[in-house]
């Protein structure tokens, strides 16, 4: 691309785009507009005098559309002209303008080639003023011919060819031809250019015949093909020049590298600064709908707050199910980690900002066609791996060991397992020995774990069609993108997404550009079958269950109440009552359909060069239903009937409350989005500088509401059903207390109402492309916090300056190609839509629209006016380097962030209200960290090349202020219970403490002569688990006997790409590694038959203590050993592991007839290969008593482009 004296751009010639689609009312409305585009006028009006031609031809290009290509310098050493014309015809003006300059002009479709005259030759002597005539035969001119092809040698369409001298020239058709009629014999220079490709200069001579130089092949420019990299706000789209804040561009070219169905996921390891977390807080543990996404941007910044990064979609805030997102349309993604980046996001910012970009096109693009196909397989999952004890040996101990402890009379309520039950019936003496002997063979041969394998256990499959189609002409754009997701789990779970996206841009006027939009997603999922040894009977896994009787037939077992009770209480009269896993998750499912449409609108005015306005508008609606399908053979139809049944003994007469049928608990939400927004940009030069501003205004509102239904005796053919009786509860049959048939969650309505208004300013100014300073302002508005309006109403702020050092004269390190320090430092806030300053009920009764009965509600947590969001300072210095021409590049940053006003919980005076606790902002908290990413071209040949991309983090939060009510005691305890996973006991914090802190006594621990567990605290010897956390308690005054090993959360993480390219071949490998963590591996519990292979390491007589930490299983474990062991250090393991997270091996098929064939394979979540603690665990893959690990992942890939 090349430029004028003047500094227009002038683009390369491109024929027009015919747009034959006419599938819908929104391509129908295009080729409106596209007709409007092309009735311009070409007609002219321009006065003035003394006019330079640089500003006779922009005014042409701006007025005509027409656009101007022509050599640098081509208006050096022309004269000025005047001029008063008006509606004059191109074509007269351009004769008007050149009439006496030594320049000449050519016309190709809408493009404007200039070109020097060739020089006159000189005058002819003269002889006595006769002048000598000589007689010449000049040559016939002749043609010139080539066909111009790529390396491939696919032909290149829109390629100028120039000759000099003589302004001939023309462009290549579809068949990459050229043809240069009635050229005069002589030597000439042709010159042959095309965008991203390297021009062809050379000399030719055209004789006495036609010239045809054959294939001429241009080769892609390295420099014009690098990706062009945009930083996309969602106010702005930067350079990165012009940017002072910390954000990682991730390219469409990454994401392609991973295959997975969820964008974020496709995240996973390109860059330090995110980690995807398995960690609960109180923010996620209560169901805040603002912390589902389980990761983080340099660590958290809250503890009882919103926990998710802000997504931004296409510049508008996204709080739809981000699984509606189609990796495949993505075009890019930012991630704006500082405050000099976030800002502008103001309250929502405090955890970061992910700014997700579509793919688009450009006026005047060609037709472009992308088609993707995907099908992945993940196997079957290993169940041997599992860490549960189920050998025969188990078997033996549960039977005798609950047989004995058991009571002589079982308890109502007690579900007992069969295993237990034939226990308790041969060593209360029910059964004869052979009878449990021959009870206990069948119990043995079922092998739960093989069952599951063999029959639940399926390879899952999943497939994904991409079609993408984008093209544009000249006053048009449009971009059609269609995605079919079919996936079955492992589980034989059923998923199944179909998105639709329509967008299109009409260039309206040379001032007015018009944008609108439309997507449509609709979803299906449908649960699966139960994990293996999900299933739990209260706290009791079911290691011992399985699914299929030796004779074949399925495996049944009581889960609500004891065998004796459902046997003898039902008469005989209610059927069968056993649970049945091998089928009823086919029989009871729920089933969750969602649909959602997101419209936008933008409407963009240029009335300057430098200044755009533009109006935005954004509309998104969502509805999603969740029904759960108990149909009349499920265990939930059948128990629920019976239960809420009255038996006449004497007349043998069965009373059913309930209908037979089906059960059907529905709840539906619905989700009503508005966003509003007036930005102005402005950007323009400004002596050694450059000014880039935007201003916007933004509203938006939210609506979100729930309800739900509750239906029973539903039968499809003919269709009936009915709503439970009109009373709050029903008598129950069993233990003759009464209970309400179904919950509030499933029937109480819910609305919640969010309104936003803010105002935002960004202004950076770049000085000589050395200093780029930026500033942002907001001030952010909301209705669920404050009273007064005041206190709605928060400002933020932030700055940055960058300094690029190698563009300093004094600078002269010829090796050094960039070297930028920068600092940057502001404020955001972390605002959660589930806190409110105003009053907050909760309903009590069973109250419901369908049933009509009444409620009441209770005072939850009492008002708060001074509520407001917390607070987060956040400073940043940066270092990036650049070497050998940017062949390797560092990056690096240090950031402090200071978290204030956390929310928390303290206590209400009883006297003020009903409730004891309410909600203030009081805590503190600091995060410290730095991120280093280092990229690396080793190896870059012409066939052959290795790069690298290694990119490393360290986060650390401390807690510095959290109050609370507790001692020291009390606030010991529960730290150490606490497993470095979950954090829900919030006033178990210490100042400078990280959160997820894992400690354990220091003292001696051990087992004893007796099998007894023994620990060392305060000099005391302690032999009882209750006993000594009692102890804990009541003085614990310090950390004295306390060692605290850190946090469960990873302190370092790193990513280390491997990228290596031969020829059409391409080879990614990618590793992962979280390091400078620990973490807490589950122990056995007797009492609740939480039984791993540590059972077969377990003390069992005198002298075992040498070699085994364990004490005696006994039951009940009354000791309380097994509950509290866990906080011993045999427990506490490194949780260092480095993993490799991704293998791509990639082929490109050379082909003349397609842009792009190419072919992928894709392995993903391989595993381990190495782990700090030596033992081979993955802390986030611990596989302890159920199925926990990440699935492998092979995908096939086939990517279409023309």
């Amino acid at each position: 691309m090349q430029k004028t004296a003047n500094g227009s751009r002038f683009s390369l010639p491109i024929t027009q785009t015919l747009l034959v689609m006419k599938l819908t009312v929104l391509l129908l409305t295009i080729a409106v507009f596209s007709a409007h585009g092309n009735s311009m006028a070409q007609n002219l009006t321009i006065s003035g005098k003394g006019l330079t031609l640089k500003e006779v031809f922009t005014t042409i290009e701006k007025q005509s559309g027409y656009v101007i290509i022509a050599n640098e310098g081509i208006f050096n050493g022309t004269r000025t002209v005047s001029l008063d014309v008006t509606n004059m015809p191109l074509r007269e003006v351009l004769d008007l303008v050149l009439k006496a300059q030594l320049l000449h002009y050519s016309i190709h479709g809408k493009t404007i080639f200039l070109s020097r005259k060739a020089a006159y030759p000189p005058a002819l002597p003269t002889d006595g003023g006769l002048k000598i005539a000589s007689l010449i035969i000049q040559p016939d001119p002749q043609p010139v011919t080539g066909t111009i092809v790529d390396s491939l040698g696919r032909p290149l369409q829109g390629v100028s060819v120039q000759l000099d001298p003589g302004n001939r020239g023309g462009t290549t058709n579809k068949e990459g031809v050229f043809s240069i009629g009635k050229v005069p014999p002589g030597n000439y220079t042709i010159e042959i250019t095309f965008v991203n490709h390297l021009p062809i200069v050379r000399k030719i001579t055209v004789g006495n015949s036609p010239l045809e130089l054959g294939n001429l092949v241009m080769k892609i420019n390295p420099g014009d093909m690098k990706e062009i990299v945009v930083i996309n706000t969602g106010y702005q789209k930067l350079k990165p020049n012009e940017l002072a804040g910390a954000a990682d561009v991730i390219t469409k070219k990454m994401l392609m590298e991973q295959t997975g169905t969820n964008i974020l996921e496709r995240l996973n390891g390109m860059t330090g600064s995110l980690n995807f977390n398995n960690k609960v807080l109180p923010g996620n543990a209560t169901g805040n709908p603002n912390s589902v996404l389980n990761m983080t941007i340099r660590g958290y910044s809250t503890i009882n707050g919103t926990t998710d990064p802000l997504i931004i979609l296409n510049n508008f805030p996204y709080t739809g199910d981000i699984n509606n997102i189609d990796p495949n349309d993505v075009e890019s993604i930012v991630i704006l980690k500082d405050a000099a980046a976030t800002a502008m996001w103001g309250i929502r910012a405090a955890n970061g900002v992910i700014v997700i970009t579509t793919s688009g096109s450009k006026f005047g693009q060609k037709t472009r066609v992308n088609y993707r196909y995907t099908i992945s397989a993940t196997p079957e999952p290993d169940l041997s791996k599992v860490d549960v004890a189920d050998g025969p040996e188990v078997y033996d101990f549960i039977a005798e060991h609950m047989g004995k402890s058991l009571p002589s009379i079982l308890q109502d309520y007690q579900a007992i397992p069969e295993l237990d039950f034939t226990g308790w019936q041969y060593y209360k003496g029910h059964i004869s020995e052979a009878e449990f002997n021959e009870k206990m063979e069948r119990l043995k041969a079922i092998h739960p774990r093989q069952q599951w394998a063999d029959l639940l256990y399926k390879t899952g499959i999943s497939q994904t069609h991409s079609l993408n189609v984008s093209g544009g002409s000249e006053t048009l754009t449009w971009v059609l993108a269609v995605n079919r997701e079919d996936r079955s789990g492992t589980l034989q779970e059923k998923s199944n997404r179909n998105n639709i996206r329509m967008t299109t841009g009409f260039k309206m006027s040379d001032k007015l550009r018009l944008e609108l939009g439309i997507a449509y997603t609709k979803s299906y999922n449908k649960t699966g079958a139960p994990a293996y040894n999900s299933l739990k009977d209260g706290n009791n896994y079911m290691s011992t269950r399985g699914l299929q009787n030796p004779d074949g037939t399925p495996y049944g077992f009581y889960i609500n109440y004891s065998p004796v009770r459902m046997d003898t209480v039902g008469a005989g009269l209610l059927g069968d009552l056993k649970f049945y896993p091998l089928t009823d998750w086919k029989q009871n499912y729920t089933t969750t359909t969602l649909e959602n449409y997101t419209k936008n609108f933008r409407l963009v005015y240029t009335p300057l060069k430098d200044l755009e306005l533009a109006v935005s508008l954004q509309s998104v609606n969502q509805t999603s239903a969740a029904l759960n399908r108990a149909e009349k053979e499920s265990y939930y139809a059948r128990y629920n009937v019976a239960y809420f049944a009255n038996i006449d003994y004497a007349r043998r007469i069965v009373n059913y409350q309930l209908p037979k049928g089906e059960i059907h608990r529905i709840r539906n939400n619905y989700s009503n989005s508005f966003n509003g927004r007036v930005d102005l940009n402005y950007k323009k030069k400004i002596g050694k500088g450059l000014l880039v501003f935007n201003g916007a205004f933004d509203i938006s509102e939210s609506v979100n509401k729930a309800d739900g239904e509750f239906l029973v005796g539903y039968e499809d053919n003919p269709r009936k059903y009915t709503y439970p009786h009109q009373q709050p509860v029903y008598s129950s049959l069993v233990g003759g207390t009464v209970y309400p048939i179904y919950s509030t969650d499933i029937l109480t309505p819910k609305e919640v109402t969010q309104r936003n208004i803010s105002t935002t300013a960004s202004l950076a100014y770049i000085y000589d492309e050395r200093l780029v300073f930026n500033v942002n302002g907001r001030r952010d508005g909301a209705n669920i916090l404050g009273v007064n309006v005041n206190e709605r109403w928060k400002p933020n702020f932030s700055a940055g300056l960058n300094w690029r050092l190698h563009k300093e004269k004094f600078f002269n390190i010829d090796a050094v190609s960039n070297l930028t320090v920068g600092i940057s430092s502001g404020f955001v806030g972390n605002v959660d839509v589930s806190k409110s300053s105003r009053l907050v009920a909760t309903s009590f009764g069973y109250h419901s629209t369908f049933t009509e009965l009444p409620g009441y509600y209770q005072t939850a947590i009492p008002p708060n006016p001074e509520l407001r969001w917390e607070k987060t300072s956040h400073t940043n210095f940066k270092l990036d380097i650049g070497l050998f021409n940017d062949r390797i590049q560092l990056f690096s940053n240090i950031f402090l962030k200071n978290v204030r006003d956390l929310y928390l919980s303290t206590t209400v005076d009883p006297i003020q209200a009903l409730a004891t606790q309410y909600i203030a902002n009081a805590g503190k908290m600091n995060v410290r960290g730095y991120e280093l990413s280092l990229m690396a071209k080793i190896i870059d040949s012409k066939s052959f090349g290795y790069d690298i991309t290694f990119s490393t983090a360290r986060t650390k939060e401390s807690v510095k202020y959290y109050p609370n009510t507790y001692t020291h005691g009390e606030n010991l305890r529960m730290m150490l219970q606490n497993d470095g996973v979950a954090l829900t006991s919030l006033p178990a914090l210490f100042s400078n403490m990280p959160l997820f802190s894992i400690i354990s006594f220091d003292g001696k621990m051990g087992v004893n002569n007796k099998g007894e567990y023994e620990v060392e605290y305060d000099g005391q010897v302690f032999n009882n688990g209750i006993e000594l956390l009692s102890y804990v308690v009541k003085n614990g005054k310090d950390f004295t006997g306390i060692k605290n090993y850190g946090t469960g959360t990873p302190t370092f993480t790193g990513a280390f790409h491997n990228r290596f390219r031969y020829r059409n071949w391409s080879l990614l490998v990618s590793l992962q590694a979280e390091l400078g963590h620990y973490f807490k591996y589950p122990t056995d519990n007797v009492n609740f038959l939480t039984l791993s292979n540590a059972f077969y390491r377990r003390w069992q007589k005198p002298g075992d203590e040498a070699h085994t930490e364990l004490p005696e299983y006994t039951i009940p474990e009354n000791k309380s050993w097994f509950s509290y062991r866990m906080y011993s250090r045999e427990n506490i393991m490194k949780g260092g592991v480095i993993r490799i997270n991704n293998i791509q091996l990639n082929y490109t098929i050379p082909t003349r007839k397609l842009k792009v064939l190419n072919l992928a394979f894709n392995a993903q979540n391989l595993g381990k290969i190495w782990t700090a603690n030596g033992k081979g665990y993955d802390y986030r893959n611990l596989n302890f008593m159920s199925w926990n690990s990440e699935e492998k992942y092979y995908a096939f890939t086939v990517n279409v482009g023309f």
